[in-house]
């Protein structure tokens, strides 16, 4: 072998380093912020899940209103719970049952699109019975 020779094979690996990197440093940063987008989702699924308990706990107290759900659901929403357009739906609150639905787009996102979080929660109305009818 020629000294020549080995000098250019070495200058040659110098530019397939560069493609190599080039075509695995995408694939590294996927796979390092893909558990920052799985978190953000976690978190603001867990807030639209709290929101709606919240929702349904203050609806579901004795002569409470949805009104009264909507302003404990706006509390925990606006502490941040990374829902950008949240929605509260409030579903139909008869005599017995208060239920509602949570809906919001992710406020945060590193991957591009579009990431729904949607939470519900059902629960039964608090009411007076009197002593008779226990």
């Amino acid at each position: 072998m020629r000294p020549g020779s080995t000098i250019h094979a070495i200058g040659s690996d110098r530019s397939a380093v560069a493609t190599e990197l080039a075509i695995i440093f995408p694939v590294i940063l996927v796979i390092v912020l893909t558990p920052v987008q799985i978190g953000l989702f976690y978190h603001a699924r867990q807030a639209a899940d709290l929101a709606a308990e919240r929702y349904v706990d203050a609806a579901r107290a004795y002569q409470a209103t949805s009104a009264d759900g909507v302003a404990a659901a706006n509390q925990i929403l606006n502490q941040g719970g990374n829902l950008a357009d949240a929605q509260i739906i409030p579903g139909a609150q008869g005599p017995d049952t208060v239920s509602v639905t949570i809906r919001g787009n992710l406020n945060y996102s590193i991957v591009p699109g579009t990431w729904s979080v949607e939470a519900s929660a059902e629960g039964a109305v608090e009411r007076f019975i009197p002593e008779p009818e226990r």
